[in-house]
């Protein structure tokens, strides 16, 4: 059994799959070349998890970023030198831990940005971290002050950058009682992490894109309503409202951008891949 599969091209237009093997408990890296694909481990048992994100640099270079529950330590492996290599990033110091899903983005000079949860028990804090850098040098900001409870109840981060630059992340949080979900969209379009509430959402699976004019896409799960476009709103300070739209139920929802600046939105639904396009004429 896989989880948390993710696809990303390369320069060529080839494909490169991370997926985490629930069998295994290794984060396997899938290629195809034109011709074939090849599988390999990236990450063995020892460290390996579920909760990962996947880009590829602009030399074609692969990165992950994860986050172990069981040390709360983040760490981000890659294969620019042909061969993977892991580092600790952040977390796992005394009572701060590093929780839940990681978001990964590059951008064009290849600087590395990954926004995570961080809980710290002891000191009864927690906030939203950006770690930006390169290999072996990491710098640390904080994007979101949540205190600890509110780290403690968030859930999945996912990150993206626009064309223009500029990063945006959105993470979702629940309440106490487990019956309310909200997400927030950070940026810093500005210079300076700012954020803006997105609503109530059904769901902490989900994706993120931003589009050729800026305008951020979450496209998220409900079980019961199905995959949204949605909400769509003011990545670079637009007056736009957020809306939502559905489009078909489903689940696994990822929203690549093409070089067109479109957004295209892959789900399963009924045992097959499905996709969409944005703007959308209907289901």
């Amino acid at each position: 059994m896989y989880w948390t599969t993710l696809i990303a091209l390369d320069s060529n237009g080839r494909p490169h799959i991370a997926y985490y093997d629930n069998q295994g408990h290794a984060i396997n890296h899938a290629a195809f070349d034109g011709s074939a694909w090849s599988i390999e481990t990236a990450v063995d048992d020892t460290l390996a998890t579920r909760d990962l994100a996947m880009a590829i640099d602009p030399v074609d270079a692969l990165h992950v970023a994860f986050i172990n529950q069981h040390d709360g330590i983040l760490r981000h492996a890659e294969n620019s030198g042909g061969a993977w290599t892991i580092e600790k990033v952040d977390g796992g110091n005394g009572g701060e831990k590093a929780r839940d899903l990681p978001g990964l983005a590059i951008r064009s000079d290849g600087e590395i940005l990954i926004g995570y949860q961080v809980a710290d028990v002891d000191a009864d804090a927690g906030e939203i971290r950006i770690a930006t850098g390169r290999t072996g040098l990491w710098n640390f900001e904080t994007a979101e002050d949540l205190g600890f409870e509110a780290a403690y109840h968030s859930r999945s981060t996912k990150l993206a950058v626009g064309a223009d630059g500029h990063a945006y992340l959105i993470y979702t949080h629940q309440s106490a009682s487990g019956t309310v979900m909200t997400a927030r969209l950070l940026t810093d379009a500005t210079g300076v992490w700012t954020g803006e509430p997105v609503g109530t959402v059904t769901s902490s699976t989900f994706d993120l894109s931003v589009d050729a004019d800026g305008f951020t896409h979450l496209t998220q799960v409900n079980s019961y309503k199905g995959v949204f476009t949605g909400p769509i709103g003011p990545a670079s300070g637009r007056a736009e409202s957020w809306t939502s739209r559905e489009i078909n139920t489903g689940a696994a929802p990822r929203t690549p951008v093409d070089s067109a600046g479109l957004v295209h939105v892959l789900y399963a639904n009924a045992g097959a891949l499905r996709h969409a396009q944005f703007p959308l004429d209907g289901p």
